[in-house]
């Protein structure tokens, strides 16, 4: 097939009533049905962070390592979404949650750290993680687990970040 054919093949076929949409890429024509409904997926964006270099973010935290302080906290904007990005196919609102605990032992974080969500429930929504402390230095300090449940489910220690205080 000649990509100058492509037009006028997506046309005919959904003039046919074949197709809900059609993806062309490269000459390939792509059917995706209604019934074909994509399970719903987490989505994130980094809005705020210093990522600290992979040697020094122990492996435990799969979002990454991240250097905060009292000025500079971290943020990620999450969603469940059909679609694959947090501006359409958005299921449900989602109620979030953020476990805030010490790396060094996994107990909870009392004072000096928090990770939070807003909206919550929401979707999409942010999580914040701030600290007191004014400048960030030595090893990571504490960790954040997150978790999300909607309608149709949970996602459950979805992503642990780290963050070096």
């Amino acid at each position: 097939m000649k990509l100058t054919s492509l037009p006028r093949i997506v046309s005919g076929i959904a003039a046919l009533g074949m197709l809900s949409t059609v993806v062309a890429s490269a000459g390939v024509i792509s059917r995706v049905s209604p019934m074909n409904h994509a399970r719903p997926q987490l989505v994130t964006k980094v809005l705020h962070g210093i990522p600290m270099s992979p040697p020094s973010c122990p492996s435990e935290f799969t979002g990454g390592c991240y250097s905060i302080d009292s000025s500079s906290p971290f943020e990620a904007e999450w969603c469940v979404s059909d679609s694959g990005n947090c501006s359409s196919g958005l299921v449900s609102s989602v109620s979030w949650t953020a476990d805030a605990f010490k790396a060094k032992n996994g107990k909870p974080a009392k004072k000096g750290f928090s990770a939070s969500w807003s909206p919550n429930p929401g979707n999409p929504s942010i999580m914040t993680a701030s600290t007191t402390k004014a400048k960030a230095k030595g090893k990571v300090k504490y960790g954040a687990a997150l978790s999300g449940c909607y309608t149709g489910g949970c996602f459950t220690d979805f992503v642990v970040y780290g963050f070096q205080v």
